[in-house]
């Protein structure tokens, strides 16, 4: 009798524990749907505040349409003046509402730069200083008799761009002298950024020996795809593999040109003779196996050289800018470059369309 009560015990423990633990399976079933709801929940909340933000921002831009004067306008710089050091922008201005009586005025800080009707819009030109950009100061002043509005231009970025960020570039390795010759043979990596301000036709690498240009090397001539294009839109995908666009689609340098910004490494060499009897040097293009070394007069050996190589890039409107990536002394007595002349540091000059220079930081 003892051991028939012991068991029956045992019996109702067991269906009391899998009792719990069907309770338990359950209870975690429905734990793990509601945290999966409201994981859903808390997505579906965050794209509703993403579209309430989004028709917010809709909303406040197209209040601010409404409440401006202006339909339309354009500041854009049309000359720079490296010698005066400024630049000259003209404004064009359509307002949404004139008379004959309307006047016009653009302010560039506390200059005023007044504008007048020409057709449908009001356009005047004003020169300002290089070193501002007036970068989110500048209003616009409407008149009508008595009654004067004004509005700020929270979105205009001036001239929006350092002129000294335009060109850089560095040499891996120096030039040599080797039984008269000087050579170069070195990795050269530069950039080009025009900021939508300029657009470049020619970049090369230059060298001058005394201020006498001896050898050039145009440093567009390997660029086959746009510049300004991402890689990811230089490729297809076929079948989940990256290939390159065929030959047949790709674009020559000279269909490229010009450009607005473009970045590369390539190598670059040269050799010219500093003792040669015979004609004086003339240009050499770079390549794997030069031809016969350049020439100079018999006596060019016995005097010391100033040697500079440097970046040299030409908008298709005329500035010029340059960049030095190298400069270094000849020493005739020693018939050797001298380490201690070299001179690396980034010398930028950049010439308007008149050849004025302004010196760069």
């Amino acid at each position: 009798m003892k051991k028939r009560k012991i068991k029956w015990k045992t019996i109702i423990a067991a269906l009391v524990a899998a009792a719990g633990l069907v309770i338990m399976v359950m209870m975690y079933a429905r734990l793990k749907e509601l945290t999966n709801q409201l994981v859903y929940l808390q997505d579906t909340t965050n794209i509703i505040l993403s579209d309430v933000s989004g028709m917010q921002s809709n909303i406040e831009k197209t209040l601010k349409e409404e409440a401006s004067m202006v339909e339309n306008y354009s500041i854009e710089v049309t000359d720079m003046d490296f010698a005066g050091k400024n630049y000259e922008v003209k404004a064009t201005v359509i307002p949404k509402e004139y008379s004959e009586d309307t006047t016009v005025s653009v302010y560039f800080g506390t200059v005023e730069c007044p504008l007048s009707l020409e057709g449908y819009a009001y356009t005047g030109s004003i020169k300002l200083p290089l070193n501002k950009s007036f970068d989110g100061n500048v209003t616009f002043l409407l008149a009508n008799g008595k009654k004067k509005s004004t509005e700020v231009l929270e979105d205009y970025d001036g001239l929006g761009m350092k002129l000294g960020s335009v060109l850089s570039g560095r040499l891996e390795y120096a030039p040599t002298v080797k039984e008269g010759t000087l050579s170069l043979k070195s990795k050269c990596s530069f950039a080009l950024e025009g900021e939508k301000q300029f657009q470049f036709e020619s970049l090369e690498l230059v060298a001058l020996l005394d201020n006498e240009e001896i050898w050039t090397q145009n440093l567009f001539a390997n660029m086959t795809q746009d510049p300004d294009e991402t890689a990811e839109n230089l490729q297809e995908s076929v079948a989940g593999q990256q290939v390159e666009q065929p030959e047949s689609e790709r674009q020559t340098p000279e269909e490229l040109l010009p450009v607005t910004s473009y970045a590369s490494d390539m190598k670059c060499q040269f050799s010219y003779s500093l003792q040669s009897e015979g004609d004086e040097g003339l240009d050499q293009p770079a390549g794997d196996d030069p031809a016969e070394p350049q020439v100079q007069p018999e006596n060019a050996m016995q005097k010391d050289h100033r040697i500079r190589l440097f970046l040299r890039a030409v908008s298709s409107d005329g500035y010029r800018f340059e960049y030095d990536v190298f400069r270094g002394d000849y020493r005739a007595n020693e018939q050797k470059l001298d380490p201690e002349s070299f001179d690396w540091t980034a010398h930028s000059v950049a010439y308007d369309r008149k050849g004025n220079a302004l010196k760069l930081e």
